[in-house]
């Protein structure tokens, strides 16, 4: 029974520290020059959920909003900040914590989605985008539907 529930402690410990990665980018790049950071708290998200529909494309997410619990955006403009934060995220990626949801390129600019979480749930929802002169994260954290997601995905994509 004991080595049951060191090996429950030790997954769940495993699934929380790796469905943080975009916060753990947040705070090593926080205040770095050449990089933009930004944090909204998820007290903050879920209060705007809840006060107001959140209305994106005809679509309300005020439901969504409601289910996160932070929000971070890494955007990097050097070329040095681009090259660190791009080998940071494809080391994540490699890692395994991340899995494809949809990649896309157009006029130079390219777009990916990853998700991490289980069959049921989204516990990040990671969205890089990349062009000549940028590199930007935005991580949403929380416990948000998969299915859910996915159906965003594939209509962003039609």
């Amino acid at each position: 029974m004991k080595k049951f529930a060191l090996l429950a402690l030790t997954a769940m410990m495993a699934v929380s520290m790796s469905a943080q990665s975009g916060k753990q980018l947040y705070k090593k790049y926080f205040d770095n020059e050449g990089m933009e950071t930004v944090h909204i708290s998820g007290f903050l998200l879920r209060t705007a959920g809840r006060a107001a529909t959140v209305d994106l494309d005809g679509k309300d997410f005020s439901k969504f909003a409601r289910s996160l619990k932070g929000l971070y955006i890494i955007t990097a403009q050097t070329p040095d900040t681009r090259a660190a934060l791009g080998a940071d995220i494809r080391k994540i990626i490699r890692k395994g914590d991340l899995e494809s949801l949809m990649e896309s390129s157009s006029d130079g600019q390219k777009m990916m989605m990853y998700i991490n979480g289980n069959d049921d749930d989204v516990t990040e929802l990671a969205i890089v985008t990349l062009d000549e002169e940028t590199v930007t994260l935005v991580s949403l954290e929380g416990r948000m539907s998969r299915s859910e997601i996915e159906r965003w995905a594939e209509e962003e994509q039609m």
